[in-house]
C-alpha cells in the first residue's frame, strides 16, 4: 500500500521534476517521488504547476486543496465502472445506520474509557432522522466538553486542534473513497460519502489523539498534525484485534462499495475500544 504525504504551509510551491514531486515552503526543498504515494494533502495557501497535476493523473495520485472554509480535489481518471456509481443509491438506508452505529457506539464508548456516562450519547443516537442538525452536533459536543474536563487542556486548542484533524481524516476518507469506485459526491445521511465514512474514526482517532495531549502544543499546524498522522499511518485496535488504521479505512471504503453492488452482503458496524 502507498503512502500519503501532507502538507500544512501558509506559502507552498509543489512542481515537478521528473517522477517526483518538488515541494518548496518558505525557501525549503523536499522531493517526494509519486509512484511511492498515492495521496498528496495541501493545507493552506500556495501554487501548484500544471506538470504536478499531470504527474498525479499519470501516476494515480489524488491531491487534496484544503484551505479556509475550502475543500476540494484533483483526482486521476476513474478506472472503475460506472455501474459503481448507479449501484450506491440503493443501499442508502442500510449503510447510513451502519455508519451512525459505529459512529455512536465509538464515541459512547470513547467517553466510558475516560471513566464518563457513555448512555447520554448512546440516547441521542436513538433517532437521527436529522443527523447533522439534531445528533451530530450534540455528540460532538458532549465529546469536546468531557475531553476539556478529562484533560485540563485550553478549549480553543482542543477545537482547533479537532478542526485541523477532521480535515485530514477527511482527505484520506476521500482517497478511500474514490480508489474504491465510490462516487465521493453521493450521500448516505444527507451529507458526503466521504464525510461520512470519516464518521466511523473520529472517536478513536481524532478524539482518542487529542486526549493523549498533556499540553497543548505550539501553535504551528505541523507540530500539532504530527501525532495524528502518525496515528492515521500506525496501528489501532478494533474488534480485539490491532489493524494499520489507513488499511482500515480503505477497507471500509471498499466494503461499502461491495454492498452497495451486492443486496445479499452486509456490512457490520466497527467496534472500538474493547
Amino acid at each position: 500500500m502507498r503512502g500519503g504525504r501532507w502538507l500544512v504551509a501558509e506559502n507552498y510551491s509543489v512542481r515537478r521534476r521528473g517522477r517526483r514531486f518538488l515541494v518548496e515552503v518558505g525557501g525549503r526543498r523536499s522531493e517526494v517521488a509519486a509512484p511511492t504515494i498515492d495521496l498528496l494533502v495541501l493545507r493552506g495557501v500556495g501554487e501548484v504547476s500544471s506538470d504536478v497535476l499531470e504527474l498525479a493523473s499519470e501516476e494515480d495520485v489524488l491531491i487534496v486543496f484544503i484551505g479556509d472554509g475550502f475543500f476540494s480535489w484533483f483526482a486521476p481518471p476513474s478506472k472503475k465502472d460506472i455501474g459503481y456509481v448507479i449501484g450506491q443509491w440503493g443501499a442508502r438506508n442500510i449503510l447510513g445506520d451502519v455508519f451512525v452505529d459505529t459512529y455512536i457506539d465509538s464515541s459512547a464508548r470513547f467517553l466510558e474509557s475516560m471513566g464518563f456516562d457513555g448512555n447520554y450519547v448512546r440516547i441521542i443516537g436513538e433517532t437521527y432522522s436529522d443527523f447533522w442538525r439534531s445528533v451530530e452536533p450534540r455528540v460532538e459536543t458532549q465529546l469536546l466538553v468531557n475531553v476539556v474536563e478529562k484533560t485540563g487542556l485550553p478549549l480553543s486548542f482542543v477545537e482547533e486542534t479537532y478542526r485541523l484533524y477532521l480535515e485530514f481524516l477527511e482527505a484520506e476518507a476521500l482517497n478511500a473513497v474514490i480508489r474504491a469506485g465510490l462516487s465521493p459526491h453521493i450521500d448516505f445521511l444527507g451529507k458526503t460519502l466521504y464525510s461520512e465514512l470519516a464518521l466511523e474514526f473520529r472517536a478513536p482517532l481524532v478524539w482518542d489523539t487529542i486526549r493523549g495531549f498533556r499540553e497543548p502544543l505550539p501553535s504551528r499546524a505541523e507540530s500539532i498534525l504530527k501525532p495524528f498522522k502518525s496515528r492515521v499511518y500506525g496501528y489501532v485496535r478494533v474488534y480485539g484485534k490491532n489493524i494499520y488504521a489507513r488499511k482500515l479505512i480503505h477497507s471500509r471504503a471498499k466494503g461499502v462499495a461491495r454492498c452497495s453492488m451486492n443486496p445479499g452482503l452486509r456490512l457490520r458496524p466497527l467496534r472500538w475500544f474493547r
